[in-house]
Parts: structure tokens; sequence; C-alpha cells
């Protein structure tokens, strides 16, 4: 196996994900680029393009309809911390139009994502409580059935 080498990070990002080109990240998921490269070398000085990889590649994921978070399990303790470089890429730089396309996608999948309890936490951080108010009845008993720590 070869050393990590962010530089192909960037290029691969600059290349090919950037772009939007289906295809090229299409043979990107079927190499597991995400689950062997990207995630496994993710730490919290990566740079934007690496977290962007990531975002493309859960994108791309969940537009195959297979499992997107399953990788991520593996090394459970960084996932706070890629959410949170995933909140703040706008304030690192500008986004280019594809670039927040990717982030809009990302967020409504992580949203969508509520069974998977690490992605649950990370997202019901930016929840208001008055959201959970304005529930149903019905639905706010059985999401709280669900979820023992939101009784209170």
């Amino acid at each position: 196996k070869k050393p990590f080498n962010p530089p192909i990070i960037e290029d691969v990002y600059k290349q090919e994900l950037s772009k939007f080109n289906t295809q090229r990240i299409m043979l990107l998921e079927l190499s597991h680029y995400l689950e062997n490269y990207l995630w496994p070398n993710f730490n919290a000085t990566s740079s934007v393009a690496h977290v962007m990889s990531i975002v493309a590649m859960v994108n791309e994921k969940f537009r195959e309809n297979v499992q997107a978070w399953e990788c991520f399990h593996k090394n459970k303790e960084a996932f706070p911390e890629f959410f949170q470089r995933v909140l703040n890429l706008k304030n690192e730089r500008e986004l280019t139009t594809t670039e927040r396309v990717f982030y809009i996608v990302f967020l409504i999948n992580c949203f969508q994502s509520f069974e998977d309890p690490m992605v649950r936490d990370q997202c019901l951080k930016l929840t208001s409580p008055t959201l959970w108010l304005n529930l149903g009845s019905g639905r706010l008993k059985q999401e709280v059935k669900n979820r023992p720590k939101l009784k209170r």
C-alpha cells in the first residue's frame, strides 16, 4: 500500500469531482475512493478539497442508493469533526455553484439519515427545540419513544 499523498486528493478533486462529471464520479465510487482513501486519511487539518471530495462521494452513494455511512463507522470518532468542517466550509472560502450544490445535497442526505445515530447526533445539534414543539402530539410521542434521551 502506498503512503497517503494529499496532492492526489487535490488533483482528483480539481480534475474529476469539481466538474460534476457523473461518469467519472461513478468510477471513483466503484474504486471505493471514499472507503479506501478519503475517509481513512481524513483529519482536522484536511484540505477543503478533501472535505468536498468526501461530500461528493457520499452524495454519489445516495444517488446510487447504496450504504453511504457504513465506512464512517470504522472511525466514528472523527465524524463530528468532519461534520463541523462541512458546516464551516462556506467560511473557509467562496464555494463555486457546483460546490454549493454538493454542500446542500449532502446536508439534505444527512437530515434524511436519522436512522443512523452517528449522523442523527450531529444533525440534531442544528435543530431548534421549537421544531419539536410544532410536531403533532402522536408524532412527538413516537419520536420520544424511539429516542429516550429526548424525554424531558
